[in-house]
């Protein structure tokens, strides 16, 4: 074998064990591509989609070429979107990505027997592209899931860097999905031992980090949060109606129950106030049902709103809900939440106190948190939000100005770019140094 590699860097038998076995016969000529895996991407609308697939047009942005890996579109409905099921898209360059896409099965359980099956598919899947492609210096990869992560590190070159974004911590969700004890225990296991391989983290808030550290977890992290393009969104007018929304993925972990709870106290009260549910997913039908049984002529459903007209629709509430299962609250903050901010409008959250999503509603000032499961108290606080315009309004306004600061893709995709790149940079300094 060659003592060094085409990047110049020397040859280490210590890194080299830390990384993967030659798979193919490309393993000494490594792809200068950056490449992203990932179980979710374009055109999926909801989760860590839209993320993901802004950080790959920054890096096309920026002359990188980005490559990604990832699954045919199915979420939320985890039905394979029209016009891919034939693997039409399977191979793309779409605005500069080149794009691969893996056929796998997809199960429409919302349960973590579904979400495994589908996850494992997508990852025999990968093992199947590696052994036909060249490794690389760089590469990015997301969980959810884990076993994405896991793969994931076989497509790096000895002496190259992974860099993990951590949107779930999966362990802590599972017992929102209604993962067994012992289930969460292989996940823990699987996650402390997947992600102390990789050489840098991405979390998206303190909270995150510390469940990870108390996972034992010992991988350098950055928290940051999954950035927006803050230009596409404009702060519109308070439509000043008693509107309350809810947009996103229809899952266990969202918690969706306590909205309909929450209206039922409300209708009971005669209060005016009408909640829009919008979205797919894997218990929209429950849902619908468990509203009409229930006589909640104050809920709505409808469709995500075309993307072309996210701005508009996000802004056609004056509050937003975002509901987590109490089960899972400690380990997750909504993607969507900064759509929200960036609109300018308020948001309820549930989450107990302590927890990152509760945290993040205090440190941002552009919503409130209140305990999960309380449905009292949770129409409570839309009463009191709709009542008092000035506070919807200084709420609206304390979150454009922090996603300006702190979430706008100009700030984010940097931090993630420098924990791979520079931080690849410092390895090659450091051994200099060290020589």
């Amino acid at each position: 074998d060659h003592p060094e590699n085409r990047s110049g860097r020397a040859f280490e038998p210590g890194r080299f064990l830390k990384a993967p076995i030659a798979l193919s016969v490309f393993e000494w000529a490594p792809n200068m591509s950056p490449l992203i895996v990932t179980l979710y991407f374009y055109p999926e609308p909801t989760g860590s989609a839209p993320p993901i697939t802004d950080l790959a047009q920054w890096m096309v942005e920026r002359g990188l070429q980005p490559e990604v890996l990832t699954a045919r579109p199915n979420y939320p409905d985890r039905v394979i979107f029209d016009g891919y099921r034939r693997g039409e898209h399977d191979k793309e360059n779409w605005e500069g990505v080149n794009i691969r896409r893996v056929r796998g099965y997809v199960s429409q359980g919302s349960g973590v027997v579904g979400r495994l099956a589908t996850e494992g598919s997508f990852c025999l899947s990968m093992l199947w592209q590696r052994l036909f492609r060249r490794p690389s210096d760089r590469v990015i990869s997301v969980c959810p899931s884990i076993f994405t992560a896991l793969v994931a590190g076989l497509f790096v070159t000895a002496g190259g860097r992974h860099l993990v974004i951590v949107h779930d911590i999966q362990s802590g969700l599972g017992a929102a999905t209604g993962a067994s004890q012992s289930a969460m225990k292989v996940l823990r296991i699987l996650e402390r031992w997947a992600l102390n391989r990789a050489d840098a983290l991405v979390t998206l808030s303190t909270g995150m980090e510390s469940a990870l550290r108390e996972l034992g977890v010992t991988t350098p992290i950055v928290v940051a949060p999954p950035q927006i393009d803050v230009r596409r969104f404009a702060m519109l007018p308070d439509p000043g109606r008693r509107t309350a929304i809810y947009s996103g993925a229809m899952g266990r972990k969202q918690g969706l129950h306590q909205i309909l709870d929450a209206a039922e106290v409300l209708k009971s009260r005669s209060s005016n106030i009408v909640v829009v549910i919008r979205g797919q997913g894997g218990i929209k039908d429950e849902l619908v049902q468990s509203a009409h049984s229930r006589g909640l002529d104050n809920v709505i459903f409808e469709p995500l709103a075309p993307a072309d007209r996210l701005n508009e629709a996000m802004a056609a509430g004056s509050v937003h809900l975002v509901p987590q299962a109490a089960e899972g609250a400690d380990f997750a903050v909504p993607s969507k939440i900064f759509s929200i901010m960036a609109c300018g409008r308020p948001f309820i959250a549930t989450a107990s106190k302590g927890a990152p999503l509760a945290s993040f509603a205090e440190v941002s000032g552009a919503g409130i948190c209140v305990p999960p499961d309380k449905p009292e108290v949770f129409a409570d606080a839309l009463e009191r939000l709709m009542a008092d315009g000035e506070l919807r309004r200084q709420q609206g306004a304390s979150g454009r100005a922090y996603v300006e600061k702190h979430v706008d893709r100009s700030v984010v995709c940097d931090q993630i770019w420098k924990a791979v790149d520079q931080g690849l940079a410092q390895g090659d300094l450091e051994r200099m140094e060290a020589e």
